[in-house]
């Protein structure tokens, strides 16, 4: 059992492949929080569309071209914002399958830590009990030559 652990480097890899992952997990919440803003200010700038387009129309008839303007700017507006419902959707599902593969990854390391540990136990026992016998040796060698 001397020597080093084999599985070391794969723990290493795995380790890193692990952190990998963390990062696009953190990319995606951040994105999920780009969306969910890019949201809010859609919604926000079509309440204040029909705030502006209310206060016109309280002033004065409003002309047909500029309503149907109103009217497709607001329906760009609702598009945007339902792509941004869509994509934070898909999103969200991408960062919980990410989170799913770290924590997964990171139970694999922990039972590669164990059987390293275990092997580490192991490795340090065999050591302990190949120091006895020498020195249970060197006791028989020393007892010998005195009896000689």
């Amino acid at each position: 059992m001397a020597g080093r652990f084999r599985l070391e480097r794969l723990l290493h890899v795995r380790e890193r492949v692990r952190q990998l992952r963390q990062n696009e997990a953190a990319a995606l919440a951040a994105e999920v929080r780009r969306l969910e803003r890019a949201r809010e200010e859609l919604v926000a700038a079509r309440e204040q569309q029909g705030r502006d387009e209310a206060r016109a129309l309280a002033g004065a008839p409003l002309a047909a071209d500029d309503f149907a303007i109103g009217r497709r700017y607001d329906r760009g507006l609702a598009e945007d914002a339902e792509r941004c419902v869509e994509e934070h959707a898909a999103t969200s599902a991408a960062l919980v399958a990410k989170r799913e593969q770290v924590t997964g990854a990171r139970q694999e390391e922990r039972k590669l830590e164990r059987i390293r540990d275990a092997h580490e136990r192991r490795r340090a026992e065999d050591a302990a009990r190949a120091d006895g016998r020498a020195l249970d040796e060197h006791a028989i060698q020393t007892h010998r030559r005195k009896g000689e």
